[in-house]
C-alpha cells in the first residue's frame, strides 16, 4: 500500500543504474503532443537530473500539466471530522499507534483525534522524511519549480482542495488508508527503497510486478485511480486550452496512474492517440528479486 501512494508516491540503490531513465512516453495525435512522466511523489537529490530529452520538450512546451498546483496549498480547507482515528481503530490497532508515534517522535494524542486519512498520511510522511526522502524534491514538485522558473505556463488537472475532499470522502474518512498503513508498518524502508529503485530503473513491468505485489482495495483503486484517469482523459481531449493546434504540453502524473489499471496510456491510445515509450531501460536487474 506504501507504495501506491507515493506513486500515486534508495539513494544509494540509485547510482548502481546510470544507464537507466524513468518512464516516460510521448503521444501524438493531429497536432498535438503530450509527453507523459510517470512521477514519485517524494524524492532525493540523487534522482536529478531527469533525461535530457523530458527537460528539452518542458522547454519548449506550451506548458506544464500535474495533477495539482501545490502552489495553491495556502487555500486549502480541511472537511469537518466525522471519524477520529481513536474511532475506528480497534484496541490493538491503537496500541501500534502509541508504538509507531512514540518511534516517529509524533504527537500520539493529535493523531488519534485527527481524521484516519490524515493520521495516515502524516505517519508515512514522518517515516518518508527519517529515509532521507523529501517532498519537495519529489518529481511532480522539482518540475512545477522548473517550470515556474522559466516562465512556463502549469496547469493542475484538479485541485489540491479537491485531493484533499477525496481522502476525507472515503468511508469513515479514510479508515482503510489507516489500517493499511498500520498492518504494513515496518516494511516502509525497504519498500521505498524498491519503489524509488523501480521508478530510476524505468521498467513498467517491473514496477508493475512490484505494484502488484502490494494490494489495494478495489473500492481505493476505483477511487484513487480509475476514476481520476477518466476525468484527466475527458481534461486532456476536450480542454480547449488543451486542443489548440498545434500543441505540446509535459504531462507529470504519478507512476501508477501511468502503469496501473485503465491507466492514461491505455485511455489515450484509445482516444487515438499514438503512444510510444521513450525511456531506456537498462536489463538483466530483476528487481523483484531484491523486494520481496
Amino acid at each position: 500500500m506504501q507504495l501506491t501512494r507515493l506513486l500515486s508516491v534508495g539513494a544509494i540503490i540509485l547510482s548502481f543504474y546510470t544507464n537507466a531513465e524513468p518512464l516516460y512516453w510521448l503521444a501524438s495525435k493531429n497536432q498535438t503532443q503530450l509527453m507523459l512522466l510517470g512521477s514519485i511523489h517524494v524524492g532525493h537529490p540523487d534522482m536529478y537530473p531527469l533525461p535530457k530529452p523530458v527537460m528539452d520538450f518542458l522547454r519548449d512546451s506550451d506548458g506544464l500539466i500535474v495533477e495539482a498546483d501545490i502552489r495553491q496549498a495556502n487555500k486549502l480547507q480541511y472537511p469537518p471530522v466525522k471519524w477520529t482515528s481513536q474511532q475506528v481503530l480497534s484496541a490493538s490497532e491503537l496500541e501500534k499507534l502509541d508504538r509507531i508515534a512514540e518511534e516517529l517522535n509524533l504527537n500520539v494524542q493529535r493523531l488519534k483525534t485527527s481524521p484516519p486519512w490524515q493520521t495516515a498520511i502524516g505517519l508515512q510522511m514522518q517515516a518518508i522524511n527519517r529515509l532521507g526522502y523529501r517532498a519537495d524534491l519529489g518529481v511532480d514538485q522539482y518540475m512545477i519549480q522548473k517550470a515556474e522558473s522559466a516562465s512556463i505556463p502549469i496547469i493542475g488537472l484538479e485541485s489540491l482542495q479537491s485531493q484533499i475532499d477525496l481522502l476525507a470522502g472515503m468511508k469513515q474518512n479514510g479508515k482503510a488508508l489507516l489500517t493499511t498503513t498500520l498492518q504494513d508498518w515496518g516494511d516502509d524502508s525497504h519498500e521505498t527503497e524498491c519503489l524509488v529503485t523501480g521508478w530510476h530503473l524505468g521498467d513498467p513491468e517491473q514496477l508493475k510486478q512490484l505494484i502488484d505485489h502490494h494490494d489495494m482495495s478495489q473500492e481505493m483503486s476505483e477511487q484513487l485511480e480509475v476514476k481520476r484517469n477518466h476525468r484527466w482523459l475527458k481534461q486532456l481531449t476536450t480542454a480547449p486550452i488543451l486542443t489548440e493546434h498545434p500543441s505540446k504540453y509535459l504531462v507529470v502524473v504519478g507512476a501508477l496512474h501511468l502503469i496501473g489499471h485503465e491507466n492514461l496510456i491505455q485511455l489515450l491510445t484509445k482516444q487515438g492517440f499514438t503512444v510510444t515509450r521513450q525511456n531506456t531501460i537498462e536489463k538483466g536487474t530483476n528487481l523483484m528479486d531484491q523486494c520481496r
